[in-house]
């Protein structure tokens, strides 16, 4: 789904790239009373004319130091880590558990546990104990999302993403479910980057939290997979 700011940069574009006589009035009013006809090119605007001045990022990715009170990663097998970081294709699809969208879950709001269910089904929150490392199916979900060297690349490098996702990301957390960890109070934990700020700040969040509709986590959907 587009949003109101990608509308409005695609009908921009329309009504001064066109020259006079070309644009029908009456046939683009009518088109911009089509919310589905806009939606379907406001974003065809974003996978061509933004795509085409931020093309996707290659990275030679080392794996990330764990934090000191981390003890160690909890999913088991190779995880594909994504060489390509296209932040373009974050922004139009990143990924929420179903619980995370609409009004009518305001009060029903999903734990960090229910998240990690629906990513790695071996995960079962209530058999949950130190120790535990849960084996990575190839259907698992969670091979479609980043991590924690994603979010500490962007972090790194926020000055040079596109200003688009900057402007997207304000005010949201952003979650990388690839490296969920055990502490050293034995609960589990997931890196978070916490967009509040100017400079984004790298963050670990309890699974026992709930995620609200501003914290999505990190998705990559095209690329060259490691």
């Amino acid at each position: 789904m587009a949003t109101q700011e990608q509308k409005d940069q695609f009908i921009a574009r329309i009504a001064t790239g066109l020259k006079l006589g070309f644009l029908d009035k009456y046939r683009f009013q009518a088109f911009l009373g089509d919310p589905e006809a806009l939606d379907r090119f406001a974003d065809e605007f974003i996978a061509t004319y933004e795509r085409r001045s931020y093309p996707p990022v290659t990275i030679d990715f080392t794996e990330p130091t764990l934090p000191d009170w981390s003890k160690g990663r909890v999913l088991n097998g190779i995880i594909r880590r994504w060489k390509e970081i296209d932040l373009m294709s974050v922004m139009a699809r990143a990924w929420f558990h179903p619980r995370q969208i609409g009004d009518e879950h305001e009060d029903n709001r999903p734990s960090g546990h229910e998240i990690l269910t629906s990513l790695v089904a071996s995960y079962k929150p209530d058999e949950d104990k130190n120790g535990n490392i849960y084996d990575v199916s190839e259907t698992d979900l969670i091979h479609d999302h980043f991590g924690l060297a994603e979010a500490i690349y962007m972090r790194d490098h926020w000055r040079a993403l596109p200003n688009p996702f900057k402007v997207w990301s304000k005010g949201k957390r952003l979650y990388g479910w690839r490296d969920v960890v055990r502490g050293d109070d034995d609960n589990l934990f997931v890196s978070c980057l916490d967009c509040e700020d100017d400079q984004p700040l790298m963050s670990w969040y309890d699974l026992k939290d709930l995620w609200k509709t501003c914290e999505p986590a990190l998705r990559g959907q095209v690329g060259t997979q490691g």
